[in-house]
């Protein structure tokens, strides 16, 4: 609990050094009702849900929006608007799945906040796995600064997330065989 309330001193601090940027950018609302570019555009961006309180992608198809009032990254979308927000396919570990493809992909290590290639053997695996570099840095990579500033407290919250998640596994698997008897 103690490392949530740091995590949420560090968005603090961020949105301070941004200024009010950083609060107009929370509350921006994308314009999905306006109509689409003839020609073919999608620009990645991130924003603040209000309603589900959490940053979510969006994708701009239209030409007047420039996606300015936006973050580029969900990384600094989660720094400055939800710095508790879990990220969870970010954080399982790698897995190559099986089959017998050998496809170059990329994957999140939330220990070094970096991206690396790995081979996906085409079936199974995770969340964890992305067709490009920029689509795994965009989705996973917390800001350099921030990740270093608070780097103990996010190991921390991943640490703890992964903990409750086996638990919760756990304890199914009991209550399962518990039924069985």
């Amino acid at each position: 609990m103690k490392y949530i309330l740091l995590v949420i001193l560090a968005a603090t601090q961020s949105k301070t050094s941004l200024g009010g940027e950083a609060d107009k950018r929370c509350k921006s609302v994308p314009q999905k009702t306006l109509p689409p570019c003839e020609r073919h555009r999608a620009l990645s961006r991130y924003y603040f849900d209000q309603g589900q309180k959490r940053c979510q992608k969006y994708i701009i198809r239209n030409c007047n929006e420039s996606g300015d009032p936006f973050f580029p990254t969900m990384g600094d979308c989660i720094a400055n608007c939800r710095p508790n927000q879990t990220r969870r396919k970010c954080w399982n570990e790698v897995n190559n799945g099986r089959g017998r493809e050998h496809l170059t992909r990329w994957y999140y290590d939330y220990t070094e906040n970096r991206c690396y290639s790995f081979i996906f053997n085409g079936r199974g695996g995770n969340r964890n796995n992305f067709i490009y570099r920029d689509e795994c840095l965009e989705e996973c990579r917390y800001p350099t600064q921030y990740f270093v500033h608070w780097r103990t407290q996010i190991l921390n919250q991943i640490k703890s997330y992964r903990s409750n998640r086996a638990m919760k596994k756990g304890k199914s698997k009991t209550e399962q065989l518990e039924s069985k008897v």
